[in-house]
């Protein structure tokens, strides 16, 4: 399945934006839910998974999820030994 979504998506993400500019990442690229998100029961197939770098799935993550969620996971992930509270949310 990877190969598959690999090779339909030409092994550059396929994020495009506003003004039509197909980014233009080969590296460091993942698989993203893009129209459903995993997490919301979206399916691993090739329908709904296309290939994007990794700061596009960072961004799409933020309009999933949103900011602050997508933040407290990122400084959880740099600090596992130390608790998030509400005054660090947005360091």
């Amino acid at each position: 399945m990877v190969r598959e979504v690999h090779a339909r998506d030409a092994g550059q993400c396929t994020f495009v934006s506003d003004d039509g500019k197909r980014c233009g990442e080969r590296g460091f690229l993942e698989l993203h839910h893009h129209d459903v998100p995993f997490a919301r029961g979206g399916q691993p197939s090739p329908d709904n998974l296309r290939l994007v770098c990794r700061a596009h799935n960072a961004l799409f993550a933020e309009r999933d999820y949103g900011r602050d969620l997508m933040h407290a996971k990122r400084w959880r992930a740099s600090n596992p030994n130390e608790q998030l509270g509400p005054e660090r949310v947005r360091e």
